[in-house]
């Protein structure tokens, strides 16, 4: 009856390690400014790059940074894991001697492969549609 208790004890302490190990988000983790290769992720360079997040990530976050530094203007691409909630979405913001950085945030496992275009297409074709019917019926 011991060795049952204890087989029992020690599957169930695997399980648990297991499930805690499943719930930490992947996401892709790198710059464009250590490893060229962050720019674009190839099939080959994908595995590379995604990774389990430390702690509590909220999601996964894409930056593209163009700024102007040591007389060059210079553009960087960072990927990372993302720690504060944040919505689904793409926001610009310019700084001061030329700076210009878009971050997108997504909650998805390795979401930050690339920038989510298809949000903004569909909003503008919507729009589209939206004005071209209203135009015909009034």
């Amino acid at each position: 009856m011991v060795s049952v208790n204890i087989v029992a004890s020690v599957f169930l302490v695997v399980v648990v390690n297991l499930a805690q190990q499943g719930t930490a988000l992947d996401c892709y983790q790198c710059n464009s400014f250590l490893k060229q290769d962050c720019w674009d992720l190839s099939e080959e360079t994908r595995g590379m790059h995604l990774k389990p997040c430390k702690g509590n990530a909220t999601g996964c976050q894409k930056q593209k940074q163009e700024l102007y530094y040591n007389d060059d203007y210079q553009e960087r691409i960072y990927r990372g894991c993302m720690y504060v909630d944040a919505p689904n979405k793409c926001t610009q913001r310019t700084g001061t001697y030329r700076v210009k950085i878009v971050y997108c945030y997504c909650e998805e496992e390795g979401c930050n492969a690339g920038f989510r275009l298809h949000t903004s297409i569909v909003t503008v074709l919507f729009a589209s549609g939206l004005v071209y019917f209203f135009s015909r019926h009034m």
